[in-house]
């Protein structure tokens, strides 16, 4: 596996008010230890001088094109975004942790500007196939010694999976809205079962691929503070 640079169109997502995504950014790097005056309001609610948003960058994983940025240098910090966002939520936080390593954001395999899987069906996309790809791409960029893996959502479990197998390679582990327990039928309330369940009938299934109801409809409207 080898990785290539190349500048397309900045990838979209939903995106967190900066007060809001600030905040817990600051939060996040207070934990791992990078903030230089935790939690003080004027430096988490400052605009760091900084270059434009970098380029998009790709890994070649199993195949497939993996986007990612990158930014400062040192020991690695991951920022691994949640389902279905990019690397774009990051772009509030990497300049806060340039000074402290070098930080990178992908993209989920099959979202931002990585390449999509093949035949899609309901087979693809699963958690285990979420960590096979972290993986590659990890050891692509030959992340392997004192990584601080920073995740919201999808990402946090993966990077809760990923430091369990390796844990003389992580360092720290800093996480926010993420799932801390394994959640299954029997602890999970029904309501949110059949919510779920709905995804997976056809119509839903081309609402949420042909008009993007998942974003505009259970971010924005059902959780307006992350719009």
């Amino acid at each position: 596996m080898s990785a290539r640079i190349d500048a397309p169109p900045p990838a979209g997502s939903f995106m967190l008010k900066r007060r809001t995504l600030l905040k817990r950014g600051t939060a996040i790097l207070a934990a791992v230890g990078l903030a230089p005056f935790p939690f003080a309001a004027d430096w988490a609610l400052a605009s760091p001088t900084r270059a434009a948003h970098p380029d998009k960058r790709f890994a070649d994983v199993f195949g497939k094109h993996r986007a990612y940025v990158e930014m400062g240098a040192g020991s690695p910090i991951v920022f691994l975004p949640g389902n279905p966002t990019s690397s774009y939520l990051w772009r509030n936080i990497l300049p806060y942790a340039v000074p402290f390593g070098r930080c990178i954001a992908p993209d989920l395999i099959g979202m931002g500007d990585s390449d999509k899987l093949d035949a899609c069906n309901p087979d693809r996309y699963r958690y285990a196939e979420h960590r096979r790809y972290l993986d590659g791409f990890l050891k692509a960029l030959g992340i392997e010694h004192e990584v601080i893996l920073v995740g919201h959502d999808w990402g946090g479990m993966l990077a809760f999976d990923w430091a369990s197998r390796h844990p003389a390679a992580s360092r720290v582990l800093a996480f926010m809205e993420t799932f801390v327990v394994s959640y299954t039928s029997a602890n999970t309330p029904e309501s949110v079962l059949d919510w779920f369940r709905e995804f997976r009938t056809p119509e839903l299934e081309a609402a949420v691929l042909q008009e993007n109801r998942f974003v505009e409809q259970v971010f924005i409207v059902n959780l307006p503070e992350l719009s």
